[in-house]
């Protein structure tokens, strides 16, 4: 018995591949997953999202613990690497006005421990991306939102504080967090998923399509497109990610 899993990405309809302001980081010891979801307000979000998920997998954190303790610790690295990503100095006046309010992103991170015939997971949460714990049909619960009338747009965000002329060492405030925790057993599916794709599952319940598309980057672009195109998922960068055992 062992862990897999399947990954989809796409950006926006009628943007570039490379403007998906979402992330996805993945650390196979100790099993750690993250998503994020760049606020497309913000300037520079998609490097902040990617620092965002990298530090929070390749840390030394335990999520089994209080994310409480490690989360201005994790921000900070995040900011070390979102700060020297950014080449301030050649930035044109009016991207250096806007980049100075810094950078916003959701975060779902996710890790896992076997035990016996299952695994062990631990979540924390900051906004509207959504983890899912799917176990057939229409049983499924999830977390940090259970219901699409709560997908909103003022979600808590994690911050990257101010940019340059701000010094590196700027200190944030964290954020609010929302943690959950459960058993991954066979024929249990959790889901990762960002707001848009999040707020069409909670209403349509398509678990098993995506679970037997994600295989499949052509189909689910395909499936993705078309409920866009009909109004039934909003038209936004899009990431899901499946777990399960076999």
């Amino acid at each position: 018995m062992r862990l897999n899993w399947r990954f989809f990405q796409m950006s926006k309809l009628g943007n570039r591949e490379s403007d998906c302001e979402d992330s996805f980081s993945f650390r196979s010891r100790p099993m750690k997953f993250a998503i994020a979801d760049g606020v497309s307000a913000s300037i520079f979000s998609d490097i902040w999202a990617r620092a965002v998920t990298e530090s929070t997998v390749s840390g030394k954190y335990d999520f089994f613990g209080n994310p409480d303790e490690f989360i201005a610790d994790l921000i900070q690295k995040a900011r070390e690497k979102w700060y020297r990503k950014i080449k301030w100095d050649s930035l044109p006046w009016y991207l250096k006005n806007k980049s100075v309010s810094g950078s916003y992103t959701t975060l779902v991170g996710l890790q896992f421990i076997h035990e016996g015939d299952a695994f062990r997971y631990s979540s924390f949460a900051v906004g509207d991306s959504v983890l899912f714990h799917w176990e057939g049909a229409d049983d499924y619960s999830s977390y940090p939102l259970s219901s699409p009338e709560e997908f909103n747009n003022t979600p808590q965000l994690v911050w990257s504080g101010k940019g340059f002329p701000m010094p590196l060492e700027f200190k944030v405030k964290p954020p609010r967090i929302q943690k959950y925790s459960g058993m991954l057993r066979p024929g249990g599916t959790i889901f990762l998923a960002t707001d848009a794709v999040g707020k069409w599952l909670m209403e349509y319940g398509k678990f098993a399509e995506v679970s037997e598309l994600l295989d499949s980057s052509f189909e689910m672009t395909d499936l993705f497109t078309r409920e866009i195109n009909s109004k039934r998922m909003r038209n936004d960068d899009t990431t899901l990610v499946s777990i399960f055992l076999e």
